[in-house]
């Protein structure tokens, strides 16, 4: 059946990945509806197919196998494990010859990605997830700070303006975006331009030994040769908040897993903790974690984030009908349960669901 796009995971020898992908494939399952998959589907890539038996039935949810020897040339050897993200996108589009929307696995949809397909479609846009910042800002705020070779490649940039490689010059004012790649979407006319980010991407990681590499080099390709677009709206990029890892951890394993304490207060530690004894089916995940995020939120008043400026985050954390609707179904499966909300969510009563 031919598809006119394709969400994308890549999700590779890690357990933790996989568990990632499980959750974000249950909150798009959440927010789409049968008029949009009976135009588009979803490809995993994975190199533990057997992961992924809750999926088996639906026709939608493509396998794809990746392996040992395809992961690791997509990575390098081992090397730089971002690449796969590249790599898997252009096989997409060779492929399949369809508009593709990468997915990084730690993210969570909020709402239809119908709208990022039609953005592409129509105007032949690429999609980022959201510009992090400008190069003004990264050298500005990393000046003592600074790694010796992220010193070198940024304060070049920024000194001459330019990034020169293979023939192509690539413009990087003060102004300069640097996005965050946690979510790519991009058609089949952007294939050139991509199999140039891949190895603009090589070369930046060869050289200066960026763990960024593969995002650097999509913000410089496609600010100066196309136009991005960013998917903070539809697609909720967790990477900051160690809590989301964490719950997710402690679910798959049952056994505590003793996370970096220093990301989190203790009474998250302690709600964490009091989650994982219970069955909680993979479609709760999603609103525990919001649910989550927002008692942080509340409690932690010097927590240095500017959630009201933040659109995205805005919408999962500070929109109180769309938190509402979170704790609602919580208290629904507590109510089947057969036990109060308070013990499951101990920062939570019965009196807060509207």
């Amino acid at each position: 059946m031919a598809h006119m796009g394709y969400i994308v995971f890549v999700a590779i020898g890690d357990h933790a990945i996989i568990q990632e992908s499980l959750v974000s494939l249950q909150s798009l399952l959440k927010v789409t509806n049968r008029n949009f998959w009976n135009s588009y589907a979803v490809l995993v890539y994975t190199d533990m197919p057997e992961r992924y038996g809750l999926f088996s039935m639906n026709p939608n949810i493509i396998i794809e196998t990746v392996s040992q020897q395809k992961a690791y040339s997509w990575t390098d050897g081992n090397k730089y494990k971002y690449k796969v993200k590249i790599c898997a996108l252009l096989d997409v589009l060779q492929r399949y010859n369809s508009t593709v929307v990468l997915v990084d696995t730690d993210t969570m949809f909020l709402s239809s990605p119908e709208a990022l397909f039609e953005d592409i479609n129509t105007n032949h846009i690429a999609i980022l997830n959201y510009a992090e910042n400008t190069l003004k800002q990264i050298v500005e705020r990393e000046k003592l700070r600074m790694l010796p070779e992220r010193r070198e490649f940024f304060f070049l940039l920024y000194e001459s303006g330019k990034l020169q490689y293979a023939g192509n010059t690539y413009l990087t004012p003060p102004e300069m975006e640097h996005w965050n790649s946690g979510v790519i979407g991009l058609c089949p006319a952007h294939k050139d331009l991509l199999l140039e980010a891949l190895h603009l991407s090589d070369y930046i990681f060869e050289k200066y030994g960026l763990r960024t590499s593969e995002q650097l080099a999509l913000s410089y390709v496609f600010q100066n040769k196309s136009a991005l677009h960013s998917s903070k709206e539809v697609v909720f990029h967790y990477w900051p908040f160690q809590e989301c890892r964490y719950m997710l951890e402690n679910y798959f394993s049952r056994s505590f897993y003793d996370y970096p304490r220093q990301y989190m207060r203790d009474f998250v530690i302690r709600w964490i903790q009091q989650i994982r004894q219970w069955d909680i089916p993979y479609n709760l995940l999603f609103d525990l974690m919001v649910c989550i995020l927002n008692y942080k939120r509340k409690q932690t008043q010097a927590w240095n984030y500017d959630f009201e400026s933040d659109s995205f985050m805005r919408k999962i954390i500070c929109d109180k009908n769309y938190f509402q609707n979170c704790l609602q179904n919580v208290g629904t499966y507590c109510d089947i349960k057969g036990y109060a909300l308070s013990e499951l969510l101990p920062c939570f009563e019965e009196s807060d669901v509207l």
